[in-house]
């Protein structure tokens, strides 16, 4: 079964890059950990339900959800 969550970097300008597949919102946010203090921020997407969750640098636990 492949990745149900994709992970973005949320770049200065806004636009996100994708940084790569992940099987959980907890995998990514332990990735996140190590990139945090680089980005402005990440969104964990999930492609079965389109839920977003963003996860803040100055906050590894996430910054909440959003549905836009």
């Amino acid at each position: 079964m492949p990745p149900r969550f994709d992970l973005f970097r949320i770049e200065e300008n806004g636009k996100l890059s994708w940084l790569g597949p992940m099987d959980s919102v907890a995998e990514a946010k332990k990735f996140v950990i190590r990139l945090a203090p680089s980005s402005k921020g990440f969104c964990v997407v999930d492609q079965e339900t389109g839920e977003k969750t963003l996860i803040g640098p100055k906050n590894s636990k996430g910054l909440g959800r959003s549905d836009r």
